[in-house]
């Protein structure tokens, strides 16, 4: 046998195993190569073993997930749709196409797709948390009554989930009573004290009543825990502009928008640094940006107000 023929039976051999490679095996190798981050190869397999099965829920939620993580939103709903309709009482779909609505801003639809994951789901802790989410949609609707009472049908699964505390507190100011806010974060806390929700929250309590220097030591004490802590830099920010303290502001706001650009009241805040520096053309391109980002939708008229004041 010359080593030509040789040569050519290994790699025909090789095309054969290659070539037998079960869907399952396939969608395997994909979950490996998302764990690996490599994003990209994980969804030609994913692909290849939805050629040979296009009737499994779990191929197609799999690829979702890969091109959520390279930020194709559109196909990462598209496979979540197709799982759901591959099997209708696939819960994770459910769950995967929430989270992804409520990153894009579509609460309501969010909702829907939590409720179907809360009637689905096979355990407690899988709907606590669907509850949860559902909470955080409506308070990013200002629904806060709504909120509430998802935040206690969450907490009904588990009295002793800091995650459910940590988020009633987020509405009970809201709801006029900031008492309450203060008690569940400090409940979350104890319950958690690696949490940093409980001490961003503490630290917003105190900015409302004005103590901006002890709202800064909740903000430092979040910020040791989590160096990227977005929300704990912009609401520092805003504690040093009421302090005098304008360069420390905008230093700590400019490190929330670059770990956390999608957020429009940290561009509001940094407009307010602006305007209080006189530089009134960099706070009108920031509220023109938290505008353009739906500030209103979440926070009321604030920015626009700004704009007519201060805008040309």
């Amino acid at each position: 046998m010359t080593k030509k023929l040789i040569a050519f039976l290994i790699l025909n051999t090789s095309f054969l195993i290659s070539f037998s490679q079960t869907a399952e095996e396939l969608n395997k190798q994909g979950l490996e190569k998302q764990k690996e981050k490599k994003y990209a190869e994980a969804i030609k397999l994913h692909t290849k073993a939805i050629d040979k099965n296009a009737d499994s829920a779990k191929y197609y939620w799999a690829r979702g997930y890969a091109y959520y993580k390279l930020e194709k939103y559109q196909l990462a709903s598209d496979d979540y749709g197709k799982a759901i309709f591959a099997q209708s009482s696939y819960w994770q779909a459910y769950d995967s196409r929430g989270f992804l609505y409520t990153r894009l801003g579509m609460f309501e639809e969010s909702i829907k797709d939590y409720n179907m994951v809360i009637m689905l789901a096979p355990n407690d802790t899988v709907k606590r948390s669907a509850y949860l989410n559902n909470g955080v949609n409506r308070s990013q609707m200002r629904d806060f009554e709504g909120a509430y009472k998802d935040y206690m049908k969450a907490l009904s699964y588990d009295t002793l989930n800091a995650d459910s505390y940590a988020n009633l507190a987020t509405v009970m100011d809201d709801l006029g009573k900031p008492e309450k806010s203060l008690e569940y974060s400090l409940k979350a806390y104890s319950l958690d004290t690696t949490s940093i929700g409980p001490l961003v929250n503490i630290g917003f309590l105190f900015t409302k009543q004005e103590k901006y220097k002890e709202a800064i030591v909740y903000f430092d004490w979040a910020l040791k825990k989590d160096p990227n802590e977005a929300l704990s830099y912009n609401n520092r920010g805003y504690a040093k502009l009421k302090l005098g303290d304008l360069d420390g502001a905008l230093d700590d706001i400019n490190k929330s928008l670059k770990l956390y650009p999608g957020n429009s009241y940290a561009y509001r805040n940094r407009a307010l640094v602006y305007l209080a520096m006189k530089k009134t053309n960099k706070a009108c391109d920031d509220l023109q940006k938290a505008k353009e980002m739906d500030f209103a939708k979440t926070y009321g008229n604030e920015v626009e107000n700004l704009i007519f004041q201060n805008c040309k």
